[in-house]
């Protein structure tokens, strides 16, 4: 099965981040309809709130979307996952489906990278 990598683009105000949500589940739900699985490409820090309280909630609502989604797609056996990259690496759209391995797999948080060892992720 082939699968789409979604990059969240940070959000340049609070006003953007309704907007962005809204673009990235239309992309979600067009690559699942097309029958493919999905990776959600963000950066770890945001996952922690380390780049500002505003790209922590925008990929704090991306995890939780995924995690939705993965809950709704059971049976029709839809994958998502989110991909974390520590600071300064950009995945290839191989490496982002690589990361994720199993094809069994939805609704998890894979992080790259030590950025967030020793700290409470959610």
């Amino acid at each position: 099965m082939s699968a789409v990598v979604i990059r969240a683009e940070d959000p340049a105000s609070a006003d953007e981040v309704g907007e962005s949500l809204r673009k990235l589940f239309t992309q979600v739900r067009a690559a699942i309809d097309e029958g493919s699985h999905v990776v959600l490409a963000v950066r770890s820090a945001d996952l922690l709130g380390h780049r500002g309280a505003l790209t922590g909630a925008y990929v704090g609502a991306i995890v939780g979307m995924a995690r939705a989604v993965a809950f709704e797609g059971v049976r029709p056996q839809w994958r998502i996952n989110v991909v974390a990259a520590p600071a300064g690496r950009e995945l290839s759209d191989l490496e982002a489906v690589a990361c994720v391995g199993d094809d069994q797999m939805s609704g998890q948080v894979i992080v790259l990278g030590p950025e967030l060892l020793g700290k409470v992720a959610p």
